[in-house]
């Protein structure tokens, strides 16, 4: 593409960075619209499995929150306002929901367990040539990808939401 026809269409070399972003990052606001009648429980394990899919099928969009949010900048700026903010927003607001509901207990802190979703949703699909070379890992693979969502949300299940007191009861009585 010639300087001019960026310029044409674009505006500069900056505009056409900004649409591709736009592009990009255009399908993340419909991973955390969830219905709202579900529990938290649900909301939360809904997003999670969107989102992975979502960056199985768009590695570069993690490779470009890695790079451009390892420095304040106006690009990680333009990036945040337009296209994370609100969903990042919306995933916080649902772990306090899940937390309110006790089916998350109170010391963990939603900002940080949002991180912990995006870094292992995302890792296996960012650093495929590590899991193919290391392990003979095919992260493009669609069994791949079912195994590591069931495995993630089996981790979400048994290891972040708490059991219904109900559930917890009848375990230790077995």
């Amino acid at each position: 593409m010639t300087q001019p026809l960026v310029h044409h269409h674009f505006g500069s070399k900056e505009g056409l960075r900004r649409a591709a972003m736009d592009t990009l990052f255009s399908n993340v606001g419909p991973i955390v619209n969830t219905p709202t009648d579900g529990s938290p429980r649900d909301r939360l394990l809904a997003i999670t499995e969107r989102f992975v899919r979502f960056v199985a099928l768009h590695p570069g969009a993690t490779r470009v929150m890695a790079r451009e949010g390892s420095a304040p900048s106006p690009r990680l700026t333009y990036l945040i306002d337009r296209c994370l903010r609100e969903p990042f927003h919306q995933v916080v607001d649902a772990a306090r929901a899940a937390q309110r509901d006790g089916l998350i207990r109170r010391d963990v802190q939603p900002d940080l367990l949002l991180f912990l979703l995006l870094g292992a949703g995302s890792h296996l699909f960012d650093a495929t040539a590590l899991a193919q070379e290391s392990l003979a890992v095919d992260a493009s693979a669609a069994s791949t990808q079912e195994d590591f969502l069931g495995l993630f949300r089996a981790l979400l299940e048994q290891g972040l939401f708490r059991q219904p007191a109900k559930h917890r009861r009848a375990r230790e009585h077995a």
